[in-house]
């Protein structure tokens, strides 16, 4: 899948983003000092979407970071031409949030979502 995560701020007042949903609100309008809205879009089709809350528990002996997921979220199909604007928290350096999809090979892939420390842009990084 190509897809693409912006943070909504950063591709101007949503006017490149075109028609799209908009998720749950986490907060019911109490907006978080660390909330932003970040829009996922895709360029095709994929199943499965699914927004994951991360707790780190533990940190094996290779460095790999183990996490709990809580599912907040889940759709049946992201659309290439409808994206999804969901309401995220970044408290820290620590990952907190992840998105995952099967493609059309039925493959699940999911990736970590954090905000980078040295310019405050978008981190994805490929989980499993």
């Amino acid at each position: 899948m190509d897809y693409l995560a912006d943070v909504m701020d950063e591709i101007g007042e949503f006017e490149d983003a075109g028609d799209y949903d908009k998720a749950f609100d986490r907060n019911q309008g109490k907006k978080s000092d660390y909330e932003v809205m970040v829009l996922f879009r895709t360029k095709e089709d994929v199943f499965d979407f699914t927004i994951l809350s991360l707790a780190l528990t533990d940190v094996r002996a290779d460095g790999q970071a183990v996490f709990d997921r809580e599912e907040m979220l889940c759709i049946p199909t992201l659309k290439a031409d409808m994206p999804l604007a969901v309401p995220m928290v970044f408290p820290g350096d620590t990952p907190t949030n992840c998105f995952s999809y099967k493609d059309g090979e039925g493959i699940t892939r999911a990736f970590s979502v954090s905000i980078s420390g040295f310019d405050g842009s978008l981190a994805v990084d490929e989980i499993y």
